[in-house]
């Protein structure tokens, strides 16, 4: 998955800061990065589980959220724009998660991109087909794209959003336009 795809919770415990990339707050991520944490805060961080308990609630100044999104340029990393209207953070924690992002996607070994590789041609593989009923979409019929940008088959959607409100593969809440 190409890192500027690539979603994250990056938890700074220096500076109490909790911020979001390319995701929103209860959303799934794909990667979990702890800049810094002591090494009585590694100690005891033995599952994620551990993470709530020994990070957030441990008495201390509440953490200040940030939802960001990260830009990509040739492969670097451009910018990290604040997505909520909150204070961008200073220019040496900006430094540190771009850096901390570019580290561990250049720690991936040669066999993870391959997997990588495969990953992705299975994705692409995967859109060309609904994921609901599990059938190829075929020139004619009429497909239907939510706003997460996910496609189905108009009928499939249409039963499915007749019981849940929200995208069948990502979970985004989605506002029935189907009469």
């Amino acid at each position: 998955m190409a890192i500027s795809a690539t979603s994250y919770e990056i938890i700074l415990p220096d500076s109490r800061q909790f911020v979001i990339v390319n995701a929103q707050p209860g959303e799934r991520v794909d990667n979990l990065l702890i800049i810094n944490p002591s090494p009585t805060q590694v100690a005891m961080i033995q599952c994620y589980e551990d993470i709530q308990s020994v990070l957030f609630d441990d008495g201390g100044p509440a953490y200040t959220t940030h939802l960001m999104k990260l830009e990509m340029n040739k492969g670097l990393v451009t910018s990290l724009i604040s997505l909520d209207g909150s204070e961008v953070v200073d220019h040496e924690t900006y430094v540190m998660i771009t850096s901390n992002i570019m580290k561990y996607h250049e720690s991936l070994h040669a066999d993870d991109l391959s997997e990588e590789t495969t990953d992705q041609e299975k994705e692409e593989e995967e859109e060309d087909i609904c994921a609901i009923c599990l059938q190829e979409f075929e020139v004619g019929e009429t497909c239907v794209a939510l706003e997460c940008n996910h496609g189905y088959h108009q009928e499939c959607i249409e039963k499915w959003l007749q019981q849940k409100n929200n995208c069948p593969i990502c979970r985004a809440k989605v506002f029935s336009f189907f009469e």
